[in-house]
């Protein structure tokens, strides 16, 4: 009995949904943490250098699975989700929030960016984070393909395949309608963040979520591609220590032990 390969791809499809959701938040964890301890521009390239590969990499296979349908594309009927396209009051005032949202997000990045005391207190608040963050120019070069990975590929996997998968629409996937497919790539795409810990965890769910509804609401994943990216991206200009802290930078070029 022969098997052919119309056959095999929708396995294909439900393997990949698993892995996506239970094995992607554990990708490079062991390189993560060992930069968690000790950051260098040397780890730090060589993690964005993996992350940009490694995302393309699953990106295209996501993109090749879901053939012949568009992946950038979020197919949806009013039944779908009513409670949000049925509605229109909630549909505008969803519309209204996420865009206020948005908005002051980007007003509050460029205001922290605009002095060296305002990077300074971000500094700070970011702290957490600084061993993933770049201070050379070769660095920032990187984290900008770091960035535009994350917002393509990012919103391909989670909020393209991910999204469709759970809804329904094509062989192989889940039908669980729109509502759960929009909140189960959510929480995913937070778990996806499982290295920044768990109050990053649901902080990133949260953002997926608006930026699943922002995708829902538009119909393709065009918008929210471009604000993933630019949120991104706006580390670039909140955090420029070799212009704000030259000491500080030295030591994280060279190698900076977070543990002492």
């Amino acid at each position: 009995m022969s098997i052919s390969i119309v056959d095999v791809v929708p396995h294909l499809r439900q393997i990949f949904a698993v892995a996506l959701v239970a094995l992607q938040p554990f990708h490079g964890l062991r390189r993560t943490r060992s930069l968690q301890r000790f950051t260098s521009t040397a780890g730090r390239l060589s993690a964005y250098r993996s992350i940009v590969l490694w995302t393309w990499t699953t990106s295209a296979v996501a993109v090749v699975l879901i053939l012949p349908g568009n992946i950038l594309l979020t197919e949806r009927r009013v039944d779908d989700m009513f409670w949000l396209l049925g509605v229109t009051p909630v549909r505008l005032g969803l519309s209204i929030l996420i865009g206020i949202l948005i908005f002051a997000f980007f007003v509050q990045m460029v205001f922290l960016g605009s002095t060296t005391d305002r990077r300074a207190q971000y500094a700070k608040v970011a702290g957490s984070f600084r061993f993933f963050l770049p201070v050379t120019t070769e660095e920032r070069c990187w984290w900008l393909a770091v960035s535009l990975t994350a917002g393509i590929c990012e919103e391909v996997l989670y909020r393209g395949y991910l999204l469709q998968f759970f809804s329904g629409k094509f062989e192989g996937s889940l039908s669980l309608g729109l509502t759960a497919a929009w909140l189960l790539s959510s929480v995913a795409f937070g778990l996806a963040h499982f290295y920044q810990g768990v109050r990053a965890i649901a902080k990133t769910a949260v953002v997926g979520a608006l930026l699943g509804i922002l995708a829902i609401l538009t119909g393709n994943l065009i918008l929210p591609i471009l604000v993933h990216a630019l949120m991104d991206a706006g580390h670039l200009w909140t955090y420029r220590p070799q212009q704000d802290d030259p000491n500080k930078a030295d030591r994280l070029i060279r190698g900076y032990d977070l543990t002492s």
